[in-house]
């Protein structure tokens, strides 16, 4: 995983001690169009509604299994990970170090902190 493509995200958790309890959203890697549209032959469907459709279907099968793919990953570091159902992104809690193992596994699209240093013991109050 490059630094570069998630900068200020990485150099947080980075600075962060490798147990700090954190969450973070990865936004899956998208759906390759042109794998879509090599398997896809357009001329065997009936109209261009029904080839579209098919694209559609398709990138989203694609893009449920990249999702389970982090999921996976990020359950063998021993993280808690959940998808959204219709986003492309996958939310991830656990300590900063696995986070970080996790980013340089997958290579997310991009990574978003959404919640800081917190220990699990430590009751939230809202």
């Amino acid at each position: 995983m490059s630094t570069q493509r998630h900068p200020t995200t990485f150099s947080e958790l980075s600075e962060l001690p490798k147990a700090a309890f954190v969450r973070v959203v990865l936004a899956a890697g998208e759906a390759s169009a042109r794998t879509s549209e090599e398997v896809l032959d357009p001329k065997s469907f009936g109209s261009f509604a029904d080839y579209r459709a098919a694209l559609i279907q398709s990138r989203q099968q694609q893009t449920r299994f990249i999702k389970s793919i982090i999921e996976e990953k990020a359950r063998a570091l021993g993280l808690n990970a959940s998808s959204a159902r219709s986003l492309n992104a996958v939310t991830v809690e656990g300590s900063a170090g696995r986070i970080l193992k996790l980013i340089r596994q997958v290579h997310p699209k991009s990574v978003v902190l959404e919640q800081g240093i917190m220990s699990p013991a430590q009751p939230q109050t809202f």
